[in-house]
């Protein structure tokens, strides 16, 4: 058994940077929580067999696996954690953490080869729908996320950016500002998370549209001062895609946005779009079908970002809706495949894939509609959307928390202990 104590070092090797030293600061960190003990980060030195004993040594090793595996041998003298990656050492600190909160510190000796069935694992909280959390929580989210070995954040946005010449829209919250974005981005990155923008562009644009500036690019006009209700806030705000001036409107947002983030992918969402064709559009039913009418919309999208070196995602619901329309959008894009109940079907993930479509499978942590979490649910729905993704080869894996119908995204309900 290795016993981590008063007396046991963190040990770098040579060759690692500054990624890693911000890993061993984490480890430091939450290794004092359990043992009351600050532990000294030390460099290894060559040919110094001091560093043999009572230690717990990163060390540096070409594995034939992927940039993300680890390797963990214990023995009753050293904790030793073998990688070829700043993620790949995270992830062996993260199950260190792991094995000595549960055992005091105290870890039996073992051998442990780990590496992730998904390159992409992502965490998607909703921001702009329930609680605008503080940049504090969200730096303590991030280092949680880092320990699950999330690798992926997205925050999903409607109207708590500061954007210019957009004050009308978040000045009705709690806006984040750009510099704190970047300095998400910032923290992220030590992390080995990437933030990726997530931003609605079509559908759910209730604050935007409801305004008295952009209201005009609303595809259904509802009565002014109506009552608000969490439905009409979900519906009757899909923007018009028969106005050439809603793509400028939209554009000139992503312009402001998308500098924020060192990610080169973008989540533009275009869910949900509940109104299309039924309002200002209406005409152009007559020419084309919903579903090419969206397609239309999102692939002229899909074009302007790529043209910005961006790999773009959107939620797959639409085109579930429209499987005839499905071998018409852009090859390139990545669908994130939602489905928040239990008793997945095969078929919802099966159908991206026999369309030789990118997919992510995206559960839920089921707050939607509800104060609480309904933690029975959640697991039953993340267990069944990993394996059908596993299955058929996704490429990444999004777990969601939406704040809409009155869920306040309470930071705790989420991750259960």
């Amino acid at each position: 058994m290795f016993s981590i104590d008063h007396n046991t070092s963190i040990v770098l090797d040579m060759a690692q940077d500054d990624h890693d030293f911000e890993t061993s600061k984490l480890l430091q960190q939450e290794i004092k929580k359990v043992v009351s003990t600050t532990l000294p980060i030390k460099k290894k030195i060559v040919s110094c067999s001091k560093f043999d004993k009572n230690c717990i040594c990163f060390e540096y090793n070409k594995m034939d696996r992927g940039s993300e595996a680890y390797e963990l041998t214990v023995t009753k003298e050293k904790f030793l954690i073998s990688a070829c990656s700043n993620r790949g050492f995270l992830y062996g600190v993260a199950t260190l953490i792991q094995l000595s909160k549960t055992s005091g510190g105290e870890i039996g000796c073992v051998d442990i080869f780990d590496e992730p069935s998904y390159s992409n694992r992502g965490y998607m909280l909703d921001v702009s729908r329930g609680r605008v959390p503080t940049m504090d929580s969200l730096k303590d989210m991030v280092d949680r996320l880092s320990l699950y070995k999330i690798n992926q954040l997205q925050l999903y946005m409607e109207n708590c950016l500061r954007l210019d010449g957009f004050a009308e829209i978040w000045s009705q919250t709690d806006p984040f500002n750009p510099e704190e974005i970047l300095e998400l981005d910032h923290c992220c990155s030590i992390r080995g998370i990437e933030l990726v923008p997530c931003i609605a562009t079509f559908g759910h644009l209730y604050d935007l549209l409801r305004s008295v500036s952009f209201g005009k690019y609303k595809e259904v006009n509802t009565t002014e001062g109506e009552t608000f209700t969490w439905y009409n806030r979900m519906r009757y705000h899909t923007i018009n895609v028969s106005d050439p001036e809603s793509f400028t409107l939209i554009t000139g947002i992503l312009d402001q946005y998308m500098p924020l983030f060192r990610s080169n992918k973008i989540n533009i969402c275009c869910d949900e779009t509940y109104d299309l064709g039924k309002g200002k559009s209406a005409n152009l039913t007559k020419e084309m079908a919903i579903g090419e009418m969206y397609l239309s919309y999102v692939n002229k999208l899909v074009q302007y970002l790529q043209s910005k070196g961006k790999e773009v995602m959107i939620r797959g619901d639409i085109l579930q809706n429209h499987h005839e329309q499905i071998s018409k959008l852009n090859p390139e894009v990545t669908c994130l495949n939602w489905y928040y109940e239990c008793g997945a079907k095969e078929e919802i993930v099966k159908i991206f894939f026999d369309n030789g479509l990118k997919q992510y499978v995206c559960p839920s942590v089921s707050g939607y509609s509800r104060l609480v979490n309904n933690y029975d649910k959640s697991f039953t729905n993340i267990n069944e959307m990993a394996r059908l993704g596993y299955k058929y080869h996704a490429e990444g894996f999004l777990n969601t928390d939406w704040g809409d119908r009155g869920h306040i995204n309470m930071p705790a309900f989420p991750f259960p202990v």
